[in-house]
């Protein structure tokens, strides 16, 4: 029993410690980014800014192809795609390669299949890119309504985020099961303008992996500071940096272009909101993949979603028609 008080005495002070080494290790990426943000160069809107979109896949090749056909339907303007994939067992690397092989005449479209860590391969894909703005984006995303790029040529992500995902219509927020106010809008030439700072749940989340327009210099620093393991853990390490971008003002058009599809999850890092319908986990869409159907996107043009997240069933056509829709 008399060593019972210095045994508590140690782990009160192995407990103290090791809460010092973790806060440590979130403020070094915090001071590192301070400083690179007194050291990074203004960024210049006036050039020949490209955009890049990058896209996380895992275990979802259906979906990825849906992702990607209403992309390039929807979307207008010089962009280049990235397609950063990663897959369970050889039956979903199948499926991709297929899907790889039938989009090999896409421009600017280029796969990297995870081999070595999820931090090194993004790293990767941002030193190839020679864009200066990056969206990322996440493979349960569909686009479903018409964009032009070049409307965003003057968009300053040192000033300002623009959003894909917002919409006046978002009075719902889908992980936290309750409904959100509409954030007090400016009008501003063809967009809405708000603060991320004065408003709540997703029209107060300015660091999102589901199209957010960033610098591709703030994304690289992220990508090589930060301590991570996939995309869900990416975006939240990436809070720690949001007291530098909830000052800037959010940007979107009045209808939302994309909205994210949470049917089923493929990865353990973060125990997200999903659906719970088997017919539409990823096995399921496996084998309609595998079948030869495809998700006809089409069919969801101008859907008006009330949450960033939300629940659809998918239009399934098949993979004769699907082609004549990439033409």
């Amino acid at each position: 029993m008399k060593k019972l008080p210095t045994l508590i005495k140690k782990l009160s002070i192995s407990f103290i410690l090791n809460s010092l080494v973790l806060k440590i290790h979130s403020i070094i990426p915090q001071l590192r980014f301070y400083f690179f943000l007194k050291n990074r160069p203004a960024f210049d809107s006036t050039r020949n800014n490209q955009i890049a979109f990058i896209i996380f896949s895992k275990d979802r090749c259906l979906q990825l192809d849906s992702l990607l056909s209403s992309l390039y339907c929807y979307i207008k303007g010089t962009f280049e795609v990235h397609v950063l994939y990663a897959t369970e067992n050889d039956r979903y690397g199948k499926a991709y390669e297929q899907l790889i092989e039938e989009r090999k005449n896409t421009k600017l479209l280029y796969f990297y299949k995870q081999r070595e860590s999820f931090k090194e391969s993004l790293k990767q894909i941002l030193s190839n890119t020679v864009s200066t703005r990056v969206f990322f984006l996440v493979d349960d995303l569909l686009f479903k309504n018409h964009f032009d790029l070049t409307k965003i040529d003057h968009i300053n992500p040192d000033k300002e985020i623009f959003s894909l995902r917002h919409g006046n219509h978002l009075n719902y927020c889908y992980a936290m099961n309750k409904t959100q106010p509409l954030p007090i809008f400016t009008q501003k030439e063809f967009f809405l303008q708000w603060k991320w700072n004065r408003s709540t749940l997703d029209w107060a989340y300015p660091l999102s992996v589901d199209g957010h327009l960033f610098n591709k210099n703030d994304a690289f620093f992220w990508a090589e500071n930060l301590s991570y393991k996939a995309p869900n853990s990416f975006e939240t390490a990436l809070q720690c940096f949001k007291k530098y971008y909830e000052n800037l003002s959010g940007i979107c058009c009045c209808e939302s272009i994309i909205f994210n599809n949470p049917c089923n999850k493929v990865q353990t890092e973060v125990s997200n909101v999903h659906g719970q319908n088997n017919s539409l986990s990823q096995l399921a869409l496996l084998k309609l993949w595998e079948q030869g159907y495809r998700i006809d996107f089409n069919a969801l043009e101008g859907f008006r979603n009330i949450s960033v997240h939300q629940e659809v069933s998918f239009p399934l056509i098949n993979k004769k028609k699907a082609s004549a829709n990439y033409d």
